[in-house]
């Protein structure tokens, strides 16, 4: 962005999206600020994706004033599903009609909060719910067999690894179906 500024006198919009990340590198917080903050002081507008990137960048950075708020939709698109393609999607994946179907969807990363969803599972199946997870979304090479095993380790440690099911990848309409077919989605961030 300062080259373009400075040399080639373009107008520069940043717009900052998924601010969290894995911090795989005790450092990886810090390059993270400074690189949001070269982008963003040298640009004449920065767009977030949210209110709380809103609350918290502009405070750190003092970009209120070029700052606006485009919220993300949805790239899946919906695709009509009937009432028996429900019951048969929640059949191939062991889920009875009298449990309730959470779906976790997207890019599974350390820092969706998937340790706390597990935890408050565990509540919920303690007060007596019956629940099932389902976790949907792409699956990162570079960490994912490690963070896979955090994850279902601690699940096991719960005693809850039979209510969890892990689907990765899906096709738009396969993951359109899923989120039709669930009762709810939770999408826990840990910031």
């Amino acid at each position: 962005p300062l080259y373009l500024r400075v040399f080639i006198k373009s107008k520069i919009i940043t717009t900052l999206h998924e601010l969290q990340h894995p911090r795989l590198l005790p450092f990886t917080d810090f390059l993270s600020k400074l690189n949001i903050f070269a982008l963003s002081f040298f640009s004449h507008r920065v767009i977030l994706t949210s209110e709380m990137q809103y609350m918290r960048i502009p405070d750190l950075y003092g970009l209120k004033s070029r700052s606006k708020i485009i919220p993300v939709g949805s790239n899946i698109d919906f695709f009509s599903i009937k009432a028996e393609q429900k019951i048969s999607l929640r059949q191939r994946m062991n889920i009875a009609d009298d449990e309730t179907l959470i779906v976790n969807f997207g890019m599974i990363r350390p820092d969706k909060g998937l340790e706390a969803l597990l935890r408050a599972l565990k509540g919920m199946i303690m007060e007596g719910y019956k629940v099932k997870l389902v976790l949907a979304g792409a699956r990162p090479k570079d960490y994912w067999d490690e963070y896979r095993e955090e994850i279902f380790s601690l699940a096991d440690k719960l005693g809850i690894n039979k209510q969890v099911l892990e689907l990765g990848f899906l096709s738009e309409k396969d993951a359109s179906f899923l989120l039709s077919s669930a009762d709810m989605s939770i999408l826990p961030y840990a910031e």
